[in-house]
Protein backbone atom coordinates (compact mmCIF):
# COMPACT_ATOMS: atom_id res chain seq x y z
CA UNK A 1 0.00 0.00 0.00
CA UNK A 2 1.75 2.88 -0.73
CA UNK A 3 1.39 6.58 0.85
CA UNK A 4 -1.36 7.77 -1.34
CA UNK A 5 -3.14 4.74 -0.31
CA UNK A 6 -2.94 4.93 3.15
CA UNK A 7 -4.05 8.43 3.16
CA UNK A 8 -6.92 7.41 1.63
CA UNK A 9 -7.49 4.79 4.05
CA UNK A 10 -7.25 7.00 7.10
CA UNK A 11 -9.18 10.10 5.52
CA UNK A 12 -12.15 7.77 4.36
CA UNK A 13 -15.47 8.55 5.75
CA UNK A 14 -14.59 11.99 7.09
CA UNK A 15 -16.93 14.68 6.98
CA UNK A 16 -16.32 17.91 5.04
CA UNK A 17 -18.31 20.81 5.58
CA UNK A 18 -19.02 22.99 2.31
CA UNK A 19 -20.44 25.77 2.62
CA UNK A 20 -20.80 27.34 -0.66
CA UNK A 21 -23.84 29.46 -2.30
CA UNK A 22 -22.90 28.96 -6.02
CA UNK A 23 -25.04 25.51 -6.63
CA UNK A 24 -23.03 24.89 -9.59
CA UNK A 25 -19.38 25.25 -7.50
CA UNK A 26 -20.71 23.04 -4.61
CA UNK A 27 -21.73 20.55 -7.20
CA UNK A 28 -18.13 20.41 -8.90
CA UNK A 29 -16.50 20.70 -5.44
CA UNK A 30 -19.02 17.66 -3.43
CA UNK A 31 -18.31 15.09 -6.94
CA UNK A 32 -14.60 15.73 -6.45
CA UNK A 33 -14.34 15.05 -2.47
CA UNK A 34 -16.77 11.95 -2.74
CA UNK A 35 -14.69 10.39 -4.73
CA UNK A 36 -11.71 11.32 -2.51
CA UNK A 37 -13.26 9.42 -0.49
CA UNK A 38 -15.10 11.80 1.97
CA UNK A 39 -18.38 12.25 3.36
CA UNK A 40 -20.17 16.23 2.04
CA UNK A 41 -22.70 17.74 3.58
CA UNK A 42 -23.50 21.03 1.01
CA UNK A 43 -24.78 23.61 2.93
CA UNK A 44 -25.67 26.85 0.95
CA UNK A 45 -26.39 29.57 3.67
CA UNK A 46 -24.26 30.95 6.76
CA UNK A 47 -27.00 30.87 9.25
CA UNK A 48 -27.76 27.36 7.84
CA UNK A 49 -24.04 26.38 8.62
CA UNK A 50 -23.81 27.55 12.29
CA UNK A 51 -27.24 25.54 12.87
CA UNK A 52 -25.29 22.46 11.38
CA UNK A 53 -22.74 23.20 13.19
CA UNK A 54 -24.32 23.02 16.44
CA UNK A 55 -25.58 20.24 16.06
CA UNK A 56 -22.42 17.95 14.65
CA UNK A 57 -19.51 19.41 13.86
CA UNK A 58 -17.77 18.46 10.82
CA UNK A 59 -14.17 17.16 10.18
CA UNK A 60 -13.03 20.12 8.23
CA UNK A 61 -15.10 23.28 6.70
CA UNK A 62 -14.97 24.30 3.01
CA UNK A 63 -16.66 28.11 3.69
CA UNK A 64 -17.20 30.76 1.11
CA UNK A 65 -16.72 34.75 2.30
CA UNK A 66 -19.36 36.31 0.54
CA UNK A 67 -22.69 34.13 1.62
CA UNK A 68 -26.26 34.49 2.17
CA UNK A 69 -27.43 35.51 6.33
CA UNK A 70 -23.55 34.93 8.08
CA UNK A 71 -20.81 35.88 5.99
CA UNK A 72 -17.93 33.25 5.71
CA UNK A 73 -15.10 35.70 8.24
CA UNK A 74 -18.04 35.66 11.29
CA UNK A 75 -18.23 31.97 11.16
CA UNK A 76 -14.47 31.26 10.82
CA UNK A 77 -14.61 33.47 13.84
CA UNK A 78 -17.35 31.44 15.62
CA UNK A 79 -15.83 28.22 14.45
CA UNK A 80 -12.49 29.46 16.37
CA UNK A 81 -13.97 30.54 19.63
CA UNK A 82 -15.39 26.53 19.74
CA UNK A 83 -12.74 24.59 18.58
CA UNK A 84 -9.88 24.31 16.38
CA UNK A 85 -11.70 22.34 13.60
CA UNK A 86 -9.53 22.63 9.98
CA UNK A 87 -10.94 25.91 7.74
CA UNK A 88 -10.28 26.20 4.15
CA UNK A 89 -11.89 29.45 2.60
CA UNK A 90 -12.72 29.17 -0.64
CA UNK A 91 -13.94 32.79 -2.30
CA UNK A 92 -13.88 35.08 -5.32
CA UNK A 93 -12.09 37.58 -3.06
CA UNK A 94 -8.80 37.58 -4.18
CA UNK A 95 -7.31 41.37 -1.93
CA UNK A 96 -4.05 40.38 0.06
CA UNK A 97 -6.13 42.44 2.85
CA UNK A 98 -8.99 39.49 2.71
CA UNK A 99 -6.23 36.87 2.75
CA UNK A 100 -4.61 38.09 5.48
CA UNK A 101 -7.97 38.88 7.56
CA UNK A 102 -9.24 35.24 6.44
CA UNK A 103 -5.70 33.47 7.80
CA UNK A 104 -5.17 35.71 10.93
CA UNK A 105 -8.72 34.90 12.11
CA UNK A 106 -7.83 31.10 12.04
CA UNK A 107 -8.40 29.95 8.90
CA UNK A 108 -5.90 26.89 7.80
CA UNK A 109 -5.92 28.10 4.47
CA UNK A 110 -7.10 30.36 1.60
CA UNK A 111 -8.18 29.21 -2.04
CA UNK A 112 -9.58 31.61 -4.54
CA UNK A 113 -12.06 31.22 -7.26
CA UNK A 114 -11.50 30.45 -9.67
CA UNK A 115 -9.45 26.74 -9.02
CA UNK A 116 -8.52 23.83 -9.59
CA UNK A 117 -10.56 20.80 -7.66
CA UNK A 118 -7.94 18.10 -7.53
CA UNK A 119 -5.69 21.05 -6.11
CA UNK A 120 -8.79 21.60 -3.47
CA UNK A 121 -8.59 18.04 -2.95
CA UNK A 122 -4.66 17.75 -2.46
CA UNK A 123 -5.24 21.20 -0.12
CA UNK A 124 -7.64 19.13 1.88
CA UNK A 125 -5.64 16.21 2.42
CA UNK A 126 -2.69 18.73 3.50
CA UNK A 127 -4.75 20.49 6.11
CA UNK A 128 -5.84 17.21 7.46
CA UNK A 129 -2.76 16.02 7.63
CA UNK A 130 -1.28 18.51 9.76
CA UNK A 131 -4.36 19.07 11.96
CA UNK A 132 -4.23 15.01 12.49
CA UNK A 133 -0.92 15.46 13.10
CA UNK A 134 -1.50 18.23 15.59
CA UNK A 135 -3.89 16.04 17.61
CA UNK A 136 -1.84 13.07 17.62
CA UNK A 137 1.43 15.11 19.10
CA UNK A 138 -0.99 16.68 22.07
CA UNK A 139 -3.43 13.82 21.64
CA UNK A 140 -6.24 13.01 24.48
CA UNK A 141 -6.26 9.58 24.87
CA UNK A 142 -9.82 7.93 24.52
CA UNK A 143 -11.84 7.43 27.48
CA UNK A 144 -13.24 3.54 27.98
CA UNK A 145 -15.95 2.70 30.53
CA UNK A 146 -17.82 -0.56 31.06
CA UNK A 147 -19.92 -0.22 28.34
CA UNK A 148 -19.15 3.44 26.85
CA UNK A 149 -15.86 4.16 24.66
CA UNK A 150 -15.07 8.23 24.40
CA UNK A 151 -12.60 9.38 21.80
CA UNK A 152 -12.02 12.63 22.50
CA UNK A 153 -9.47 13.34 18.99
CA UNK A 154 -12.61 12.46 16.82
CA UNK A 155 -15.24 13.35 18.86
CA UNK A 156 -17.11 10.30 18.83
CA UNK A 157 -18.72 8.18 20.89
CA UNK A 158 -19.50 4.44 21.08
CA UNK A 159 -22.25 2.93 23.64
CA UNK A 160 -22.42 -0.36 23.87
CA UNK A 161 -21.24 -1.42 20.63
CA UNK A 162 -22.72 1.47 18.60
CA UNK A 163 -21.75 4.77 17.94
CA UNK A 164 -23.66 7.84 19.62
CA UNK A 165 -25.21 10.96 17.83
CA UNK A 166 -24.39 13.72 20.16
CA UNK A 167 -24.44 17.27 19.38
CA UNK A 168 -21.48 19.62 19.94
CA UNK A 169 -22.48 20.78 23.13
CA UNK A 170 -23.86 17.09 24.64
CA UNK A 171 -20.42 15.77 23.61
CA UNK A 172 -18.39 18.75 25.59
CA UNK A 173 -20.82 17.99 28.87
CA UNK A 174 -20.34 14.34 28.29
CA UNK A 175 -16.33 15.11 28.13
CA UNK A 176 -15.68 16.96 30.93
Amino acid sequence: MDRSDRENTQMNGLLIALVEDEANIAEVVQLYLKRAGYRVQVISDGQAALESFERQMPDLVILDIMLPQVDGFAITRWLRDRGDVPIILLTSRRLEADRIAGLEMGADDYVVKPFSPQELVSRVRAVLRRARGSEQSGAETALAFEDLSIDPQTRSVISRGQPLTLTVKEFDLLLH
